[in-house]
């Protein structure tokens, strides 16, 4: 009977031991789940740290970044104010004068366009006369050639077709190439002036949407050309309008429409060509 008690709490003890040994490891994995919970969460704290300070770093230079962008806004600002005062004022100016002064101007300014044409034609049949004369020359016989240089050399040889070909030479080089373009130019911004968002400075950029082409036929073509319902944005359409209005009157249009639309900087000599085209019709 003492027996039996004794194994009776043997098996006991035996339980709670085994209880206590499960209660054991349990709290053992709590521990090292915990700790694990704890270095996850510090690590995670100190990154946070150090993502907030790169945060204030950014936010500083960002501030820094749009101080400056700032101080030059209101700089470029300042600079545009005085510019456009600057503009009200010429224009104020160009306002006062009378319509026979305005006249004046255009009219003198279309007589140098006609000279410097008139000019550049003149040279161009020179310089055709002369590549014909010099292809003719060159078919002489070497005898000839001889001859001729002993001529030149003994001063018996008419040396004006020399001075002529490098006074032809000078004059295309002077004719066809700044002054043209500046006079043409000129001519330009006196016919589209006062209308609105054009601004004619060069023959490639300022032509670019195709205002500039429908302001320039609409001081002509008023009927065909109805400038306020353009839109610059519109490119295509101001293109087709003013090549149309052209063609309508007998101007051969040089551009392609396709290459026009595409492009922000359009060939200088392909528009100061189609210009050109304009000018003679209209003026010539």
């Amino acid at each position: 009977m003492e027996y039996q008690c004794h194994l009776h709490d043997k098996q006991q003890m035996q339980a709670i031991i085994r209880e206590l040994e499960q209660k054991l490891r349990k709290s053992i994995e709590d521990v090292a789940n915990t700790k694990k919970q704890l270095e996850e969460t510090i690590a995670a704290h100190q990154l946070e740290v150090l993502e907030w300070k790169q945060f204030q770093k950014d936010l500083l230079t960002t501030v820094r970044v749009a101080h400056d962008f700032k101080t030059h806004a209101e700089e470029e600002l300042e600079k545009m104010l005085l510019e456009n005062q600057d503009l009200r004022i010429k224009m104020a100016e160009f306002e006062k004068l009378d319509q026979p002064t305005l006249q004046n101007v255009q009219s003198s300014s279309i007589g140098r366009v006609k000279k410097v044409i008139d000019s550049i034609e003149k040279a161009k049949k020179l310089k055709r006369r002369s590549s014909m004369e010099m292809t003719r020359s060159s078919g002489t016989t070497p005898s000839k050639r001889r001859v001729s240089a002993n001529k030149l050399r003994s001063g018996n040889l008419d040396t004006s077709f020399v001075v002529r070909k490098n006074s032809l030479v000078s004059v295309v080089k002077i004719k066809g190439g700044g002054a043209k373009r500046n006079v043409l130019l000129k001519w330009c911004q006196l016919k589209t002036f006062g209308y609105k968002g054009i601004d004619v400075t060069n023959f490639s950029s300022s032509w670019n949407d195709g205002l500039a082409f429908c302001a320039l036929l609409h001081t002509y073509l008023p009927d065909r050309v109805c400038y306020e319902k353009l839109d610059g944005k519109n490119k295509r359409r101001n293109f087709i309008v003013a090549f149309r209005a052209a063609e309508s009157v007998g101007i051969s249009c040089n551009l392609n429409l396709k290459d026009m639309v595409a492009t922000e900087v359009p060939d200088w000599q392909d528009v100061m060509t189609f210009v050109t085209a304009i000018y003679k019709h209209f003026e010539s």
